[in-house]
């Protein structure tokens, strides 16, 4: 059993959007949070069925942008969420850099 978050000190508001999408992410949040690297790019093909790979990416940026798992219900992620990282996570190539002119190489260890 995981220890529950002592949530004495934060506001009725925060308390409710804790864990959760407030709606789509910006281009920039997702290249942040949801575009994979090698390394997650190399964890995901370990996984069988394309929905595992699709479900496995979407909660690894998932916890990278709220810093939680969606355990309530892992299906509550934004469309935009689920388009940008379906394309690299089903065929296994890398997306290129949307928010800017350039192609960085892709972060180890994230």
């Amino acid at each position: 059993m995981f220890p529950v978050m002592p949530f004495e000190f934060l506001s009725d508001e925060q308390v409710a959007r804790y864990g959760r999408f407030l709606g789509e992410p910006s281009v920039a949040e997702l290249e942040e949070f949801f575009r994979l690297d090698r390394q997650a790019l190399v964890r995901v093909a370990a996984r069988r069925r394309a929905e595992t790979r699709l479900g496995w990416a979407v909660q690894w940026g998932t916890v990278r942008m709220l810093g939680v798992f969606l355990t309530e219900d892992p299906t509550a992620v934004p469309v935009g969420v689920v388009e940008f990282v379906a394309g690299p996570t089903m065929d296994g190539s890398s997306r290129p850099c949307t928010c800017c002119s350039t192609s960085p190489t892709p972060a180890t260890g994230a």
